[in-house]
């Protein structure tokens, strides 16, 4: 499989449209909304796209994020974290947690939620994208 890694965030918008277009097609087909699915959807996705990626890293016995999308040869990437319930204020919470960990260069949030697309564009100083997918237009 070849590596198809994120080349730096200055055209971020581009690759937020390119993903969002990508995981919306990846689960389309899935019965039930349901936070497994999406992941297994984006899995596939990343997989099929040439990523280089691991699932549920442990970044602290608090912090284990959903997705690490690797930089160019490089143990730190995008972490990639799936939310299709829960409050705006705990995912910035959860969201700022992870920004203090080194591994951590960019994050993006997958959603089914209206209420957390209002999110800032960036977080302790880190890119922050949202990706929308509201199942009624599926």
């Amino acid at each position: 499989m070849t590596s198809r890694a994120i080349h730096g965030w200055a055209d971020h918008r581009a690759w937020r449209e390119e993903l969002a277009a990508a995981v919306a097609g990846s689960v389309k087909r899935l019965t039930s909304p349901n936070e497994a699915g999406l992941q297994r959807a984006i899995a596939e996705l990343l997989d099929s796209g040439g990523y280089t990626f691991e699932r549920e890293v442990v970044l602290s016995p608090r912090d284990r994020l959903d997705f690490l999308v690797m930089e160019p040869e490089q143990q730190r990437g995008a972490a990639i974290e799936t939310k299709i319930d829960g409050g705006v204020s705990a995912l910035l919470r959860q969201l700022s947690r992870y920004t203090e960990h080194d591994r951590v260069t960019a994050l993006i949030v997958v959603t089914t939620r209206s209420r957390h697309t209002n999110l800032p564009s960036t977080l302790g100083g880190k890119p922050l994208l949202c990706v929308p997918l509201f199942w009624s237009n599926l």
